[in-house]
């Protein structure tokens, strides 16, 4: 990974805690990191959280203790993320 993706990387985690109206712990922006650098080029809001569930996680390599690490921001995204209006998009899974 080079330096643009690497802060790319982190800037989303730092727009998820954002959306979400939650503050990252250290913890959590490290596991978040973790997590964003595994989904594919093309993924939304809704493959993250998905992505979130320990078997989704444990699916990509990831350790469990990642997915468990998430769930409260996870948790906030769904209840502070509206998915109508000019957003909606952000939440639709490609193929």
């Amino acid at each position: 990974m080079d330096n643009i993706e690497i802060e790319a990387s982190q800037y989303l985690v730092d727009l998820l805690g954002k959306i979400a109206g939650y503050e990252l712990s250290d913890e959590e922006r490290r596991a978040a990191f973790k997590l964003v650098c595994t989904l594919p080029d093309r993924a939304t809001i809704k493959d993250f959280m998905a992505a979130c569930e320990e078997s989704d996680a444990a699916r990509v390599g990831l350790p469990a203790e990642v997915a468990r690490t998430l769930q409260p921001l996870s948790s906030a995204l769904e209840r502070n993320v509206s998915y109508a209006g000019k957003y909606a998009s952000l939440f639709e899974q490609r193929t």
